[in-house]
């Protein structure tokens, strides 16, 4: 089985090749005991993934002209310690009062990737799992999970550089084909998607009752949008059904949710460059809704994108 730190060094080799001063920016790594000591100070003890990471590297030059992984900065143990104890303090603070919570969004966290806007962290927990995710967490949201675990998403990017799902435009910046990137996502990180299908299974089993669904704080308007979100994201050919079937039970609802969950199914059926899709959201512009009909229209253009 590939490490952690094979993939990491394959990340390195392209980097090395094809922004080399970006390459050139990673800071040394850290020895064992000073990485203990920053976990001492933390408060919870870090994963063995967090400890292979550092002492590889400790992050970038806060200046470095580019980022990576893909988009963010690797951030050096001491940056991130803070990143981390501000989260931590603020969910402290808050997880009392957050109904319906996962354990992973009410988790006290080790925040390593951080841009403008999104953080990448690990659940450090108290109890054993047997494997720590990596959760993303946007401006305003709580965490979800976005790979299965630290060496997962290394041998994810690794082969998305390998394979040219993460390529450099003219200008020098990395952009992502989405479809690519998304065979890589299925082959490390398959038991998010198949949870998310499942999750999907169960909901359409249950008889929809729309009469009554507001569309701005339904339970079930949330479920939908969080496992269509995941589906999109990765584009598996055997969810096309599962969506199809959920467009036909919706299509022929009724009452105020009706269009929310018509709109998040069409949405994730312009992701899946399969050609199935393309009658039944061509039908879709004939909706009595015009929210469902722009939404149909806008994951029309994108299939079509998709399938170039």
């Amino acid at each position: 089985m590939e490490t952690l730190i094979e993939a990491l060094e394959r990340i390195m080799n392209w980097l090395r090749e094809h922004q080399p001063d970006y390459a050139a920016s990673f800071l040394p790594g850290l020895k064992y005991s000073e990485i203990q000591a920053a976990e001492t100070e933390l408060g919870f003890k870090l994963p063995p993934e967090i400890y292979e990471l550092y002492q590889w590297r400790n992050g970038t030059e806060e200046d470095a002209k580019a980022v990576c992984f893909p988009t963010m900065q690797f951030l050096p143990l001491s940056t991130a310690m803070e990143c981390s104890q501000g989260w931590n303090g603020y969910i402290l603070e808050e997880k009392t009062i957050i109904e319906d919570s996962k354990w992973y969004e009410t988790s006290p966290l080790f925040i390593f990737l951080e841009d403008n806007c999104d953080s990448c962290g690990i659940p450090i927990v108290d109890y054993q799992i047997e494997k720590s995710p990596v959760v993303v967490l946007g401006e305003g949201e709580m965490p979800h999970i976005f790979y299965t675990s630290l060496t997962d998403m290394m041998l994810t990017l690794a082969e998305c550089y390998e394979t040219n799902a993460y390529y450099l435009d003219k200008d020098g910046y990395i952009e992502e084909d989405e479809c690519k990137a998304a065979v890589a996502l299925r082959k490390y990180n398959s038991d998010i998607n198949k949870t998310a299908v499942s999750i999907f299974q169960s909901i359409l089993l249950e008889p929809l009752d729309f009469s009554t669904l507001d569309y701005s704080n339904s339970k079930l308007l949330g479920q939908v949008a969080e496992v269509t979100t995941v589906i999109s994201r990765f584009k598996d050919p055997r969810s096309v059904d599962v969506l199809l079937e959920a467009l036909q039970i919706s299509s022929q609802a009724k009452g105020l949710g009706r269009d929310g969950v018509c709109s998040w199914v069409i949405k994730a059926l312009g992701e899946m460059s399969d050609v199935r899709v393309l009658q039944p959201l061509t039908n879709a512009l004939q909706d009595d809704s015009s929210f469902v009909r722009k939404e149909a229209q806008e994951a029309l253009s994108k299939f079509r994108y998709n399938m170039g």
